[in-house]
């Protein structure tokens, strides 16, 4: 998986929201696939570090 500069993102003291664009190549039944889509990450700011809160992928439509 590529990821790219983020293309949405929101940050508040102690949530962070971002959206990746991402190009997913894989193999599958031998053969070669890749695919573009976008990934996203949510992060909770606790005792003065970030963690990781959430994390999920998406296939792409229409040119993403």
């Amino acid at each position: 998986m590529a990821i790219s500069k983020p293309i949405h993102k929101k940050l508040n003291p102690d949530r962070a929201y971002s959206v990746y664009p991402v190009t997913f190549t894989g193999t599958q039944q031998g053969k070669v696939v890749v695919y573009k889509g976008t990934r996203t990450l949510t992060l909770h700011k606790a005792q003065g570090s970030w963690q990781f809160t959430g994390d999920a992928s998406a296939r792409g439509v229409n040119g993403l």
